[in-house]
């Protein structure tokens, strides 16, 4: 994506925001997955834009639902998630909150990735069950040591 593009859809995502600037700073990050994420720096403040990826085949809206998430969790006073501040649908973009942070490492991110995966499975994880999982394969999805873990009993 050219700069001159970024920055047109950026000031029109600000739009709604009082702002007297007429040039932000846009900053390609590193991560992001499928999507491209930039840091966009406007009179001292941080926003982060997010391109969406789209495939034709493929009929999820992530923008919408992710968007959309992110807007319910902060309006019921979630305030680990960054404020959304405007959405794109034609250019499948979004505008949100810059929150300060790390890079995950690799070990970090499988840990996650056990963890989120048991609460798929699970739904929850009173009982430990994630952590049981030590040697998972997130390729096949199939743990490489035994399990031992007692019956969940669910209330």
């Amino acid at each position: 994506m050219d700069q001159a593009y970024l920055e047109c859809i950026t000031m029109n995502l600000l739009s709604n925001v009082p702002l007297n600037c007429t040039c932000p700073d846009i900053l390609s990050l590193k991560g992001g997955g499928n999507n491209r994420v930039f840091r966009v720096k406007v009179n001292g403040d941080s926003y982060l834009l997010k391109s969406y990826f789209c495939h034709p085949l493929d009929p999820r809206d992530r923008l919408e639902t992710e968007f959309r998430f992110i807007d319910f969790a902060c309006e019921n006073g979630i305030q680990c998630v960054p404020k959304p501040i405007a959405l794109d649908r034609k250019h499948q973009m979004a505008l949100y909150q810059f929150v300060e942070g790390k890079q995950l490492t690799d070990s970090e991110i499988t840990a996650l990735k056990k963890i989120l995966i048991g609460i798929t499975v699970v739904g929850k994880d009173k009982e430990g069950i994630v952590s049981n999982f030590k040697n998972f394969d997130l390729e096949r999805k199939v743990n490489l040591e035994p399990v031992s873990y007692k019956p969940l009993t669910l209330p």
